[in-house]
């Protein structure tokens, strides 16, 4: 987001304010010429290109504060509102695999999530209720189990050539 539309943006900005305020010498300092009165129209009414510069930059300002400030505001209320739990970079309920692996490296943390996210585990498990396969807790349970059951591998231990 940042170095996609904000950094551009601000460059923009103050490149925009800064050719407004030198304007006029494009002209030769003429400052009624057609094009340059067609392009800031204040001009008009009696405002210098060095004032257009400086009220450009203003607006500059104004519109960083006001991002940052809605930005803030976003940013607090995203993580502060919502109910329920889930595992954060443990994406299992988006892909289909029933091989019995798990492919998250690590544990999953878990947080708090949105009242939509709770809505759609609901949904989830119902529907495995309704068609006969259980809760998705009774799904985990399961899986669990099977893990359990595997033999395990011992350790050999590699013998020296002495």
């Amino acid at each position: 987001m940042h170095n996609l539309h904000g950094l551009p943006g601000v460059v923009g900005g103050l490149i925009g304010a800064i050719s407004a305020g030198f304007s006029e010498y494009a002209f030769e300092g003429d400052t009624s010429s057609p094009a340059l009165l067609e392009t800031f129209k204040a001009l008009k009414t009696g405002r210098t290109t060095g004032e257009q510069g400086w009220i450009q930059l203003g607006a500059l300002g104004i519109t960083l504060v006001i991002s940052i400030l809605s930005g803030a505001l976003c940013g607090y209320l995203a993580s502060h509102v919502g109910k329920g739990e889930f595992a954060l970079f443990k994406d299992d309920s988006h892909w289909d695999c029933h091989d019995g692996i798990d492919y998250n490296l690590d544990k999953a943390q878990v947080v708090e999530t949105t009242g939509a996210q709770a809505e759609i585990k609901v949904a989830q498990e119902v529907t495995a209720y309704a068609t006969g396969a259980g809760s998705l807790d009774d799904e985990a349970a399961r899986v669990e189990r099977k893990e359990s059951k595997r033999p395990k591998k011992k350790k050999s231990k590699k013998r020296s050539n002495d």
